[in-house]
């Protein structure tokens, strides 16, 4: 790592109004990149030179100064990270008077410096990470392109399996993100506290994918495996938002849960989906597999060609597998075209009422949809209808 000018200049001015004493910062060669005193920036310190050849403190005291070119009496400890000499910190004065104020003055050095290294590889890993999640929300998604393969294989990320996409919001009592004008590093560390609580959680496993997809949204592309029940992923889904809001009380936090791909060219309705679902009132936890959450997707704009909700599927798929399939869903489309009217459909049908009343128990069972008992369900079964008239 090769130390940034500006930033060694606002470590030492940061330092020193800590220390009350000049602060230095050097490279490798000895050369001055930051100080106290401005005149010596660029000057040779060959104190500084010395203290990164040999790894060690380099003490210079007043009555040595003539024997070390650019020096002034003090105390050069050499800048270490990742087990590298990356360069010098000094800080001016008697050595005795010095010699711990420089201790301390290196190993804060240190410690900021390791954060932006820390901070630069994060940015440089989140870059490839960020296109390769924009790639995969896009509608256009073509998991044959190969610059979408390589960003992939870059990130470990399996293409092909089934997945559903979870957005965690993040929001102020005021219903707004952090403002603009707070300090980044605070923003750094609101999102390093949740990096934390998200890994410790365990809610990402080896085939999941998660980022700041936005500033105030965290987007997990999660693997749904075989047998995983709905109910455990939402089980999870709760005891992380628990997690949060523990760490981070001054916060709210929501998440929405979007439907199950088949493959990742459906991953942006999944998008779509869990974006909508976290938008909805509620605990904080919404999945477009809700009742309520599903009617109110289908009921907005069209989402596009095509499957109008991922969470229609499995339904869809329980009444395609009927040997009855024709029977019950002319049923339920008779009964909806006579204003739920068990009678009138019953007439209309040219059956009994109880044989209507015992079509419409097994789609009750089927599918857990009563239309003659909930307006809601009715409708999602309306839904239905038209989903199968397009496949």
């Amino acid at each position: 790592m090769i130390i940034d000018q500006e930033l060694a200049q606002q470590i030492v001015d940061h330092l020193m109004g800590i220390v009350q004493r000049n602060v230095n910062i050097m490279d490798c060669n000895g050369i001055i990149l930051a100080s106290g005193q401005p005149e010596r920036l660029g000057q040779f310190h060959q104190g500084g030179l010395l203290a990164a050849q040999q790894r060690h403190v380099v003490e210079i005291a007043p009555t040595e100064t003539q024997h070390f070119l650019g020096a002034l009496p003090g105390a050069m400890w050499p800048i270490v990270l990742r087990e590298k000499v990356i360069g010098v910190v000094g800080v001016t004065g008697k050595p005795d008077e010095v010699r711990s104020t420089a201790q301390l003055v290196k190993t804060v050095t240190e410690l900021i410096l390791e954060r932006e290294m820390f901070q630069a590889d994060y940015r440089s890993e989140h870059r490839f990470r960020s296109r390769l999640v924009k790639r995969l929300l896009s509608p256009e998604v073509k998991t044959e392109d190969g610059e979408l393969r390589t960003l992939a294989e870059l990130q470990g990320y399996q293409l092909g399996l089934p997945r559903q996409v979870w957005l965690l919001r993040l929001r102020t009592e005021a219903d707004s993100f952090i403002d603009e004008k707070l300090h980044n590093l605070a923003a750094d560390r609101l999102h390093e506290t949740v990096l934390r609580t998200i890994n410790e959680s365990g809610v990402l496993q080896q085939e999941d994918l998660g980022l700041f997809y936005k500033n105030d949204v965290f987007c997990m592309l999660k693997e749904v495996r075989a047998g995983e029940a709905g109910t455990l992923l939402m089980e999870a889904a709760a005891k992380l938002l628990a997690r949060l809001q523990e760490a981070l009380p001054a916060i709210f936090f929501s998440i929405g849960i979007g439907g199950q791909t088949l493959g990742d060219e459906e991953l942006w309705r999944s998008y779509q989906e869990a974006f909508f679902a976290a938008e909805r009132p509620g605990e904080g936890l919404r999945s477009i597999y809700e009742k309520e959450v599903l009617l109110g997707y289908l009921l907005q704009k069209s989402p596009g060609p095509g499957v109008s909700s991922l969470a229609l599927r499995p339904l869809t798929e329980k009444l395609e597998s009927l040997k009855d399939k024709e029977e019950l869903l002319e049923s339920v489309a008779t009964l909806l075209a006579h204003n739920l009217n068990v009678s009138a459909a019953a007439e209309a049908l040219y059956v009994h009422r109880n044989t209507l009343r015992f079509r419409l128990e097994k789609i009750k069972k089927i599918l857990h949809l009563d239309p003659c008992r909930r307006f809601q369900d009715a409708v999602l079964c309306q839904c239905l209808l038209a989903e199968l008239k397009t496949r």
